[in-house]
């Protein structure tokens, strides 16, 4: 009977940061509720949406860079074309691990980019992108200036070991989460496709910015569905 918040209620950030904290082995005080979390109604829309946030004005002519791994999920494509950046194929074949190479990027290119998606562990490929390879992409973001966002929502689906997370390689940096986002979803994890729920978490200022612009452009979880997220 009324309008839900556009940060999501209070008991679902908690749990969201609790649920991280577990997962990644971070302190409890590393994630604040109301900073450095926010719901969307899965993530797909939120990785569309946000580079209309990060992708810069450019003269005609010098458009920037978003950095996608191929094979791609075609929504990351679709949101740098539309936020007026140039999509950049990266080659994620068995010569590379199923990874991007991060070390083959030119200098002049990452100057250039607004943003780098990954995905790990990645879809087709299952690779899992292990702790320092997402420790040098978090380096990179920072000397270079652009975002590093990171697909997670098949984090939960493995074998033996459970694949590290972008939050605890930022972590182990520097003890801040600048520059990186991690996206999260019930999707896949708790086969919940169909009830819309997930998260970004990361960098608060980025966090900020993201509430104003999806107050405008981005559907809001209906408080019945996240009650039942947070459950």
């Amino acid at each position: 009977n009324r309008y839900p918040p556009l940060n999501g209620t209070a008991a679902f950030r908690h749990q969201v940061c609790e649920w991280l904290s577990r997962r990644y082995d971070l302190p409890p005080a590393a994630l604040d509720p109301d900073r450095h979390v926010l719901p969307v109604a899965g993530t797909k829309e939120a990785l569309f949406l946000l580079p209309e946030l990060l992708v810069p004005e450019r003269p005609v002519g010098l458009r920037p860079a978003v950095l996608v791994p191929n094979p791609v999920y075609a929504v990351y494509v679709g949101a740098a074309v539309l936020a007026g950046a140039e999509p950049v194929y990266l080659a994620a074949t068995r010569e590379s691990g199923f990874l991007p190479d991060l070390e083959a990027l030119e200098p002049t290119l990452l100057d250039n980019t607004a943003a780098l998606y990954l995905c790990s562990p990645a879809n087709p490929q299952g690779a899992v992108a292990d702790l320092g390879y997402l420790r040098k992409a978090v380096r990179l973001a920072r000397r270079h200036g652009f975002v590093l966002v990171v697909d997670e929502c098949y984090a939960e689906l493995y074998d033996c070991e459970p694949p590290p997370g972008v939050l605890e390689a930022a972590w182990a940096e520097d003890r801040s989460f600048a520059k990186v986002l991690a996206f999260h979803s019930l999707s896949k994890r708790s086969s919940a496709a169909g009830l819309r729920s997930g998260f970004v978490a990361g960098d608060p200022e980025l966090l900020a910015a993201f509430l104003r612009l999806r107050a405008y452009a981005a559907a809001v979880q209906p408080l019945p569905l996240m009650a039942a997220a947070t459950a």
